[in-house]
């Protein structure tokens, strides 16, 4: 019996971890949330990644992220094609480092998004 891919459980999982952060000592949060679109289901790689919600005063705001953008690379990892286990990694950081994105508003080129994540809200 195959087990058909949850996209819902991709959702979630990086829902969490864009606005949780890490499980480090001081977990850093970014303030927006993704819906991912993969390919795969043991090994899967990201299609799509859109920011369905940025948090008001948040360092994604600041950014300049805004609701419906496109995440067209993670650090060095370009999307379509960077594995799910990747973008988790790279996206899994403390408050006071820095995340690198590139981004796309619809109708727009592709810019530079230079995120320092901000302590966990509580």
């Amino acid at each position: 019996m195959r087990t058909k891919f949850c996209p819902l459980r991709a959702i979630a999982a990086f829902t969490f971890l864009a606005l949780a952060g890490s499980a480090h000592a001081e977990p850093g949060s970014v303030g927006f949330s993704i819906a991912v679109s993969t390919n795969g289901i043991f090994s899967p790689t990201l299609n799509q990644a859109k920011i369905t919600a940025v948090r008001p005063g948040s360092p994604a705001e600041t950014a300049g992220i805004k609701k419906d953008d496109l995440i067209t690379q993670i650090e060095d990892c370009k999307i379509p094609g960077c594995p799910g286990s990747t973008a988790k990694t790279l996206l899994d950081k403390e408050a006071g480092q820095v995340l690198k994105l590139k981004v796309k508003t619809e109708g727009q080129t592709e810019r530079d998004a230079i995120i320092t994540l901000g302590k966990k809200p509580s």
